[in-house]
C-alpha cells in the first residue's frame, strides 16, 4: 500500500523558526496495481488530513486520522506541490531567511521523485520536474529580473545510515558536520560549486 513521503520545511530568521509538516502519499505501484491492493490510507487536501484505515474490515481496528500543515493526495501534481509547499519558502531564502527541505520516509515512498522528479536537460520544467529543479529554476528567474550582482554556489549532500555523502565528488571521504560560532553549522570539505544558469 502507498505509504506516504513526509518532508519537513522551515523558514528560520536569526530569533524565530517556523517547521511545518508536509505530507504526500504516492499513488499504487503496477505491481500494486496488478495485486489489486486496497488503499489504507486517505488523503483530505481541504481539512489537511490523512486517514489511516485498517487492513480488513474489523470493527476491532479503528480508523486514524492525522493532521498536517499540508496534506497532498495520489493525483497531486509536481507542480501544485511545488507551489503550495516550496515556492513560498524560495521567496523567504532570497530575502536572507535560511530555509530547509527535507525529505523523509521509507524506500519506495516517492522521496526521490518528489526531489528530483523526472528532468529532461534542455526541456526546461516539465511536469514531471521536481522540487529541486524547480527551486532552481525561481532562484534563477527572481535574480535575472532584478538589477543585482548576484553569485550562485551549489553544494549537494546526502546523509544516509548517520553518513555524510558530497553528491558533487567523486571521492567517498568520509564528510565531518561542525558548528562554527561565526558561521553556524558547517560540512568539512564539502564541494561548492558556481553555477551561472538553471542547466549548469
Amino acid at each position: 500500500s502507498p505509504v506516504s513521503c513526509v518532508w519537513f520545511r522551515c523558514a528560520m530568521s536569526s530569533t524565530t523558526c517556523n517547521v511545518q509538516v508536509v505530507v504526500r502519499c504516492r499513488p499504487f505501484n503496477d505491481a500494486e496495481k496488478t495485486a489489486n491492493m486496497a488503499p489504507v490510507v486517505a488523503c483530505n487536501s481541504i481539512m489537511r488530513s490523512v486517514e489511516i484505515k485498517p487492513k480488513r474490515d474489523d470493527s476491532r481496528f479503528a480508523s486514524t486520522v492525522y493532521t498536517y500543515d499540508e496534506v497532498f493526495g495520489m493525483t497531486a501534481s509536481q507542480g501544485e506541490v511545488y507551489h503550495t509547499a516550496v515556492a513560498p519558502l524560495v521567496e523567504e531564502m532570497l530575502k536572507g531567511f535560511n530555509c530547509t527541505v527535507f525529505a523523509y520516509g521509507q524506500t519506495g515512498t516517492g522521496k526521490t521523485y518528489t526531489m528530483e522528479g523526472l528532468r529532461d536537460r534542455g526541456r526546461g520544467i516539465t511536469e514531471e520536474t521536481g522540487i529541486i529543479a524547480r527551486a532552481v529554476g525561481q532562484i534563477f528567474e527572481t535574480l535575472t529580473s532584478q538589477t543585482v550582482q548576484y553569485t550562485i554556489r551549489v553544494s549537494a549532500m546526502e546523509i544516509y545510515n548517520e553518513e555524510l555523502r558530497d553528491m558533487l565528488s567523486d571521492s567517498n571521504e568520509q564528510l565531518k558536520i561542525f558548528d562554527d560560532s561565526r558561521r553556524g553549522v558547517q560540512v568539512h570539505g564539502l564541494k561548492e560549486l558556481h553555477v551561472h544558469d538553471q542547466e549548469s
